[in-house]
């Protein structure tokens, strides 16, 4: 059982693999709202990109995390009219 400590390392590592295992043992995780009502997407679109992680990798991530259902408009917060989206 993969936890949300663990998923948050794999996410922000870009570990698409790992990541979509982990989704498949625990779909419960899917479910994840941390601080500012974040997902695990606007986690991934938020986590920088290094010489360990690449872009191919970031976006084979948010891959993952949309085919399993994570919504591209879900909003984390808002200020006003604008809404806090992963993208």
């Amino acid at each position: 059982m993969t936890s949300k400590t663990r998923m948050l390392e794999l996410v922000k590592d870009f570990a698409w693999r790992e990541v979509a295992a982990g989704l498949d043992e625990s779909p419960e995780l899917l479910a994840f709202r941390g601080d500012k009502g974040r997902n695990w997407l606007h986690i991934c679109c938020g986590s920088p990109l290094t010489p360990k992680r690449s872009a191919a990798d970031s976006i084979k991530t948010a891959d993952v995390l949309l085919a399993r259902g994570v919504d591209i408009d879900q909003e984390a917060f808002r200020e006003g009219e604008w809404q806090a989206t992963p993208v």
